[in-house]
């Protein structure tokens, strides 16, 4: 038995699979728990085909209105070699298309207003703010892969000299002190942009739920209001004849 038969057996024995991915209904991408098995040649060619920027992935592109999609190589590949779209690919389409859906899966709308009640894990839809990925596209839109070690524009930093004395002597030559020691590996340019966009997410969901909270508050004195106004006035007690004669009894 070849190991491509082996590789089929053990993939059909799997029962692990993700049932969304069979019914190309899941958007949760490498960050879904379960298996998603390669499709075949023949189901893969039938999927959509998108036009990617080769200059973004190799060296950046710095075409001022450029109308291709701007993803990085290791989402598009991933992308070719499974037919599988992940989160970070499906905003790069998003934001340079005006597509209703990627890979058969519409955009979520709640999401768009801010606040998704089912959440990202149970939601079957993309959670992908269109209007700030495209104005992300337009501003940021000519930036390409930055190398992983140092940001576009960074230089070669100088040695850390003492601001209140001369600097040190070098040491003999291959020794440890002869050489200045590494910088510091700076952030890779997507790195960052996932910090922003992530930030950007959770203040959108904070003042979603400032709103929800503020609804809920003028709910809760509206109920409060209403129930002081239904509830019967108290009426004060009549005294009875005997309680009266009993109380005055000594006067007489």
């Amino acid at each position: 038995m070849t190991e491509e038969h082996k590789d089929n057996g053990a993939e059909e024995e799997r029962k692990d699979i993700c049932r969304d991915f069979l019914n190309n209904i899941c958007n949760r991408g490498s960050r879904c728990k379960f298996y998603h098995p390669p499709k075949p040649e023949a189901e893969r060619s039938h999927s959509e085909e998108y036009n990617f920027c080769i200059d973004f992935q190799n060296q950046g592109c710095f075409r001022e209105h450029c109308r291709f999609i701007h993803a990085y190589s290791e989402d598009v590949e991933h992308y070719k070699r499974t037919g599988d779209i992940t989160i970070e690919l499906a905003r790069a389409i998003a934001g340079s298309t005006d597509k209703k859906e990627i890979n058969g899966i519409p955009f979520c709308k709640e999401f768009q207003n801010g606040h998704c009640s089912r959440g990202p894990n149970r939601c079957r839809y993309w959670h992908i703010n269109l209007e700030e990925e495209r104005a992300r596209r337009k501003m940021g839109g000519r930036r390409g892969a930055a190398p992983p070690f140092m940001t576009p524009g960074m230089r070669r930093p100088m040695y850390d000299y003492d601001d209140y004395g001369p600097p040190s002597k070098r040491g003999a030559y291959g020794s440890a002190a002869a050489y200045p020691p590494p910088p510091a590996a700076a952030p890779s340019t997507r790195y960052v942009q996932d910090l922003e966009r992530r930030n950007t997410e959770l203040a959108t969901e904070v003042e979603s739920l400032k709103r929800e909270l503020s609804r809920e508050k003028e709910r809760y004195e509206q109920l409060a209001q209403r129930f002081m106004q239904s509830a019967p006035m108290p009426v004060p007690a009549v005294p009875s004849a005997t309680s009266w004669d009993s109380k005055y009894s000594w006067a007489s």
